[in-house]
C-alpha cells in the first residue's frame, strides 16, 4: 500500500508509486495475465510509468494481504513514539 498521512498538492510525490507493487483484481475464472479489455491494458501502461509493478489477484489474496498490511501498520509505531521511548523527557513527549 502506497499513501501519506497527510493530503493535498503540498503533499504530492511524484515517487510514491515508484518500486512498489499495485494491486489490480481479477475474476476468478480470469486465469490469464493479459486483460482482454484495452481499457485496463491502458491502464497497466500508466502504472507501469509512475514506477508500480502490476500484481495480479484474486479478491480473497487481494483482502488477505490488505488485512496483514493493515494490521503490521497499526502496530508499527510512528518515528515519534519511537523516540519519546528513547527520550522519554523531551519536552513533545510530555
Amino acid at each position: 500500500m502506497a499513501g501519506k498521512e497527510i493530503s493535498g498538492i503540498a503533499a504530492a510525490d511524484a515517487e510514491l508509486f515508484r518500486a512498489r507493487k499495485y494491486a489490480l483484481m481479477r475474476k476468478p475464472e480470469e486465469n490469464t495475465r493479459e486483460p482482454r479489455d484495452p481499457r485496463v491494458t491502458e491502464f497497466v501502461a500508466l502504472i507501469k510509468k509512475l514506477g508500480a509493478e502490476p500484481v495480479w489477484l484474486d479478491a480473497e489474496a487481494h483482502d488477505r494481504a490488505a488485512a496483514i498490511v493493515s494490521i503490521f501498520r497499526s502496530f508499527s509505531p510512528s518515528r515519534s513514539q519511537v523516540w519519546c521511548a528513547i527520550k522519554p523527557m523531551r519536552p513533545d513527549c510530555l
